[in-house]
């Protein structure tokens, strides 16, 4: 059987839970294939997969700073409803994008809280900040 190494390219199956946190599991399997070192999964993922053999299953739990990173207060910001368009209806976990005019630099961000003058957008990653346990099983080596 092969083993991964940095530079080989992978398939993994993994599914993924939220330690200590009020999220649902995720107990859907999923697949994902790509090269081991490139950035195309998050850290965690490339570090745990080194030296795993074909058909090698393992547990490991992602620090955050691993993961999605940390939340960043600087993400987030507060913005007056009187500045916002009248037919704009804002609801809690709303997606919404901003845009200065330039489409290279457009920011998405998720309206994570409302009050009577102002609605509070956030462009945190949703799982920034969380502790994220995930059950990888090395399907093939390339």
């Amino acid at each position: 059987m092969k083993e991964a190494h940095r530079g080989d390219r992978i398939r993994v199956n993994y599914n993924a839970t939220f330690p200590r946190h009020e999220f649902p599991a995720n107990d859907k399997k999923r697949s994902v294939e790509f090269t081991v070192g490139s950035h195309e999964v998050i850290l965690g993922i490339e570090d745990a997969v080194v030296g795993m053999k074909e058909g090698e299953a393992r547990e490991v739990i992602l620090p955050s700073e691993k993961a999605f990173g940390p939340r960043k207060k600087e993400l987030t910001v507060k913005v007056q409803k009187s500045n916002l368009p009248a037919d704009f209806k804002p609801e809690t976990g709303k997606k919404v994008r901003l845009t200065n005019g330039k489409e290279d630099e457009d920011k998405k961000f998720t309206i994570s809280s409302i009050d009577n003058d102002t609605i509070t957008l956030d462009a945190n990653h949703p799982l920034a900040g969380l502790d994220l346990k995930f059950r990888l099983e090395l399907e093939q080596v390339h």
